[in-house]
């Protein structure tokens, strides 16, 4: 505001002296005309070029006055370029009243659409300040001197002085950058001695919200003025300093500031503001500022010297630290002696602290710095500590994984072009590890790379710090490591590298060197480990993983690095267990790439089933097995790894060749494998224990995939041997594991073999012939579109075998099967096969029977056949459902068509212990003899209709054992039969044919035996069949009825036999009358003749002959009365019904 004082006053002056140069010519000339000799006048009376574009006016009444347009005065005329005024239109008005009293003095200056341009203080002169009244001023542009400096525009000001007054009052209205600006107050003038003039300002200035008050004299050669200001926008005063700060600073630098300080010294050459006190509240910032702001005389020349005390909650919140906010917010503080200037900044004894929750800094010292960023120079000594290391130093761009605390002390020391980190200590702590460092830092010139010179040493403790670190691990371990961190921040290396790991799985030591860590690692390290766990080794590093178990070896190597190729130089060590140990050697150029590689591999298992499910515990030598293999480069650029070379055992040898593209998880290989086997138990004990196979055998594999994806790995499999043929091609290693399929060919002269080869028990049989495709489900196997033969006996349709590899449990099968011809003889012993058909000695079979697979599986079955042949029997439409399960088989609604009659058998069996329990129904219906002779080729004229019935529970071991004690019933009921008498081809041992050739002699002239009805039925308890009168035959001529036993453990039989002939028939009873036969001998080979009469009449009764099991004595009362009432055949029933004891039999005989 003194300066535009200064400004207004020269300007005052300029005018009066037109004013008086003009009054005395102001008739006689024509001004406008004489513009510029007038503005030359001027331009010598002010010292500065002038000049009059537009027009000059000159009148003296009413009362003396000078208009002007457009009138331009200059800075100096060295510098004829700037303008310091431009005025529109300007008034200067003479107090003519004063003038007639001899002093010249102004009423009145006005000016109007003026431009001033406020000069440089360098451009001031002295100027003497003439007596003007009144001056106005209207739409005027003041304009501050500095590039980028807001102009003022006065729309309306006044300053008036009464006459003889020193003292003047000023106003004015107006705005800078679109701000109200309001100056109010008053302004004079004294003279300072007697060559300088002063102004005395008392102004208040309001601009926005800030206020100011000036107080004081402003002269060319002396100031002092008093300043107050406050203000509620601190960021709009630092833009009078030419500090316009950015949006982001802008917000963190708003709030008020109050200033209360001095400004003295002359104006011409630079005044100095004393700060008494600069008190900021700001946003994120409190502080005070005290010293002194220098200006001097040329333009942008100040400097300060300040004292600073500064503070803010929260330093994360300032524009810059964005990454860092999170993790370095807190409070900080700065005090400081600054000096400052347009050029640079110094900051000496600077105290600096940023006390957070997560991270802590001290610093101390001095810094210089220029504004333009080509010189900083200090040293500072600083402490940081941190309880948060990994997303402090992610912040800062290091990226670091583990968790911690950390703590870094030093001192910085910059000079001109570098710096330097020295004394320089490092220290950080977490769960699991630890580092401690120390060294220095240095670079020398911008353009150099930093060097560095750090010892580092660090410990790690875990699984789960190696895991952080990108190693998976799973196991307890201990690193300790040492080394020289040296080389530059863009070039570094590691000298003196030692590192030892101790864990349960390997221990290692490694020295050498890291020659580069970035952009490219590369290394030479030479590497000693010790590895109890070869398995778990190789599937951390992806080698192998899962095909070395139980292993552990030791290994030295050379190894080197360069970016990401590794080479292994001169490796070589042991490997041992499990019953193996051997060496290996080798080289490996480039681990990705097996070019150049070769490693030999000689190893001895002393007992190959301990790397198996068998256990052999021979120590005799005999299960040695001798590995030689090779690995090198193939040849083949898409599996460039090729392993060859030879497995052999006592009495067997494996070829094997493969290629790979490497040893990793996820590479592909091929594998051929050729076994001979003069004895293959060996072999076959390594896969599984339960599977035997005799020799010779030779086999042939081929396979290829992936390792990690073992289950689509596809191939074909030949084995040969022990009369068993097997062919599997497609996913060899899927089955129970995953829905690929495997075609299967079989080919085996018996059941049993093919039981032997799945580890299961399966009964003799036949020739088996098999082809089908397998799919994995689960721990089993389905076999689709099954197509096999056993002998003549064809069977199709799907199996499903559940069991393989589940540890503990049974094998379960599942099949649905369908047969068009099958023939139980195809699943008999081969003994049995080959029967002569000469009756056996004994009717029931003594053979033991082989029922260990219905314990060892669980087995589900539904058949269907269309023709089925069991013993003499030919069925058709043959359905049945077998359940095996928990050790009981039960086969529950046996069906078939034999002979035109319904055909029904249920058994169950359990074979969890022995003696087998068995329970066994069998039920034939309707049965046609004349159908049943010509279905098994029998030419005779047998006719008539037969049902038979048969319950028995027993146990034991054989067929024989279980009807010794068995019990339960046999019942045969006959309808309408005519059999031939000369029919001994047919049953030649039959007791029915025997009966009849013996009772009915009169019948001799018939061709056939003609038999209305007939029962025959026994009720069998602890193995023996009791006949209580229930044997009755109604033939043509006569009838019969039995009684006796049959021992079913030894077989005989004991059956007293009474014929009566039919009155009316041609037969007299006579003839029969007394005659009583006798049937023996044993089922197999029965025998029938004629008993006398005190054998009947010994008073034997039926219960003793029971307990005796000897001869079955017959009451010939009991004959008689039996005999003589009713149908024999319908009493027979009767009393079998009885005899049962309410167990009654389905079968009815047909009563004529």
């Amino acid at each position: 505001m003194a300066r535009i004082l200064v400004v207004l006053g020269m300007f005052v002056g300029a005018f009066v002296a037109i004013f008086i140069a003009l009054l005395v010519a102001v008739h006689f000339i024509d001004w406008n005309a004489q513009r510029s000799w007038m503005a030359n006048r001027l331009s010598d009376v002010l010292a500065r070029p002038v000049s009059i574009e537009r027009g000059l006016d000159i009148a003296l009444f009413p009362s003396p006055h000078v208009v002007v347009r457009d009138l331009i005065v200059g800075t100096s005329f060295t510098n004829a370029g700037f303008e310091l005024a431009k005025i529109g239109h300007g008034e200067l008005r003479l107090d003519w009243p004063r003038l007639l009293e001899g002093k010249l003095e102004f009423s009145s200056v006005r000016l109007s659409e003026a431009t001033l341009n406020v000069p440089a203080k360098g451009h001031f002169i002295g100027l003497s300040f003439l007596p003007v009244r009144q001056i106005e001023l209207y739409s005027t542009t003041i304009v501050l001197p500095g590039r980028g400096q807001p102009s003022l525009l006065i729309s309306q000001g006044l300053m008036s002085w009464p006459p003889e007054a020193t003292r003047g009052e000023v106003k004015l209205i107006g705005s800078v950058s679109g701000e109200r600006v309001t100056a109010s107050g008053s302004v004079g003038w004294r003279m300072d001695g007697d060559s300088d003039s002063l102004a005395v300002v008392d102004l208040s200035i309001g601009a926005a919200a800030t206020t100011t008050t000036i107080n004081g004299v402003v002269g060319h050669n002396k100031m002092d003025l008093a300043v107050e200001s406050k203000t509620p926008a601190f960021e709009q005063l630092l833009a009078w300093f030419e500090w316009v700060p950015s949006a982001s600073m802008r917000t963190q630098l708003a709030g008020s500031a109050s200033l209360k300080g001095q400004l003295t010294g002359p104006l011409r050459a630079g005044p100095r503001l004393e700060i008494n006190e600069l008190e900021l509240q700001l946003s994120q910032v409190r502080g005070t500022l005290q010293g002194d702001i220098f200006f001097k005389g040329e333009e942008r020349d100040w400097s300060a010297v300040l004292e600073v005390m500064a503070s803010t909650q929260d330093i994360g919140q300032f524009p810059g630290h964005e990454d860092l906010s999170e993790h370095l917010a807190g409070p900080a503080a700065l005090q400081s002696m600054v000096t400052v200037n347009p050029q640079a900044i110094a900051l000496s004894e600077a105290l600096f602290s940023v006390t957070g929750e997560l991270f802590n800094l001290k610093a101390e010292g001095q810094v210089a710095h220029r504004w333009d960023g080509s010189v900083t120079e200090g040293e500072v000594k600083f402490s940081a500590t941190t309880r948060a290391v990994r997303p402090v130093l992610d912040a800062l761009g290091y990226s670091f994984p583990l968790s911690g605390k950390g703590q870094a002390t030093g001192r910085l020391n910059m000079h001109e072009r570098g710096f330097s980190v020295n004394d320089l200590v490092i220290h950080g702590v977490g769960d699991g590890w630890r580092v401690d460092g120390g060294g220095k830092l240095l670079r020398e010139a911008p353009q150099d790379d930093t060097q560095l010179a750090i010892t580092l040493d660090a410990e790690l403790h875990g699984a789960s710090v190696l895991s952080a670190l990108g190693i998976p691990f799973e196991e307890k371990i201990d690193v300790v490591a040492h080394g020289r961190l040296l080389g530059s921040v863009k070039a570094p290396r590691i000298d003196d590298l030692e590192v030892k790991a101790i864990s349960e799985v390997f221990d290692a030591t490694v020295h050498g060197q890291v020659s580069s860590l970035w952009p490219k690692v590369a290394s030479q390290l030479n590497i000693k480990a010790q590895v109890p766990d070869l398995d778990y080794f190789s599937n951390v590093i992806g080698v192998l993983p899962g095909v070395l178990p139980g292993l552990k070896a030791s290994v030295q190597a050379q190894v080197t690095t360069n970016d990401r190729v590794i080479s292994i130089n001169q490796a070589e060590g042991e490997i041992r267990g499990l019953g193996l140990h051997g060496t290996f050697a080798g080289t490996l150029p480039d681990t990705q790439h097996w070019a150049g590689g070769a490693v030999a591999l000689a190893v001895q298992v002393d007992d190959l089933s301990s790397w198996g499910p068998g256990e052999s515990g021979r120590s005799d030598g005999v299960d040695a097995v001798r590995v030689n293999l090779n690995i090198a480069d193939s040849g083949d650029r898409r599996r460039p790894l090729a392993i060859y070379g030879q497995v052999s055992g006592e009495e067997w040898t494996a070829q094997i060749r493969s290629k790979m593209e490497s040893l990793q998880a996820t590479a592909a290989y091929e594998l051929e494998l050729r076994i001979v086997a003069d004895d293959p138990a060996q072999l076959v004990d390594f896969f599984t224990p339960a599977v035997k196979l005799s020799g010779p055998v030779t086999a042939r594999a081929s396979l290829q995939g992936e390792f990690d994806q073992w289950e689509a790995s596809q191939g074909r499999l030949e084995i040969s041997g022990d009369r068993v043929k097997l062919v599997l091609d497609g996913h060899l290693l899927a089955m129970g594991k995953n829905d690929q399929r495997l075609d299967i060919e079989l080919e085996t002269d018996s059941f049993s073999k093919l039981g032997r080869l799945f580890a299961m028990s399966l009964p003799d049989s036949a020739p088996v012939r098999f082809a089908g495709s397998v799919k994995g489900s689960g721990v089993g196997i389905i076999i689709d579109s099954a197509q096999f033969d056993v002998g003549n006996s064809d069977f199709h349709g799907s199996i499903e075998y559940v069991g393989l590899g589940d540890a503990g449990r049974k094998p379960r099968i599942n099949a649905q099967l369908a047969s068009e011809y099958f023939d139980r003889k195809d699943f008999q012993t081969l003994a049995a096969r080959k029967s002569t058909g000469i009756p056996p000695e004994k009717f029931f079979s003594d053979q033991q029977l082989v029922l260990d697979w219905i314990s060892d599986n669980d087995i589900h079955l539904d058949y269907r056949a269309n023709t089925a042949v069991v013993g003499e029997h030919h069925m058709n439409n043959l359905e049945l459902t077998a359940i095996a399960e928990d050790g009981k088989l039960v086969l529950d609604g046996i069906q078939a068509d034999m002979q035109g009659a319904q055909m029904t058998v249920t058994l169950s069996l359990d074979a969890r212990q022995r003696p087998y329990d068995i329970n066994y129904s069998y039920q034939l219906s309707g049965i046609q003899v004349a159908r049943w002779l010509k279905e098994n080729k029998v030419i005779q004229p047998l006719t008539g209709e037969v049902d038979i019935e048969v319950k028995l529970t027993g146990k034991g071991n054989s067929i024989r054992e279980v009807v010794s004690h068995a019990d339960g019933y046999a019942v045969m009921v006959i309808h309408g039969a005519k059999i031939p008498r000369k029919a001994r081809i047919f049953l030649p041992t039959s007791v029915l044919m025997s009966v009849l050739r013996t009772i009915n002699p009169f019948a001799a002239a018939s061709p056939v035996y003609n038999i209305e009805c007939g029962l025959i039925g026994f009720r069998i308890d602890d193995g023996k069949a009791f006949s209580d009168h229930t044997l009755a035959l109604k033939a043509k001529e006569v009838t019969v009825l039995a009684a006796g036993t049959v021992d079913l453990a030894t077989e005989e039989i004991a059956i007293a036999i009474r014929p009566k002939a039919r009155e009316g028939l041609g037969v007299s009873t006579v003839d029969l009358a007394g005659i009583y036969y006798r049937l023996g001998g044993t089922l197999a080979k029965p025998v029938v003749k004629a008993a006398s009469e005190p054998i009947l009449k010994t008073g034997v009764t039926l219960g003793a002959a029971w307990l005796s099991s000897g001869l079955t004595v017959l009451a010939k009362s009991l004959f008689d009365r039996l005999g003589d009432k009713g149908d024999v055949c319908k009493n027979a029933a009767n009393r079998f019904d009885t005899f049962l004891g309410g167990t009654t039999s389905s079968l009815k005989p047909m009563v004529n």
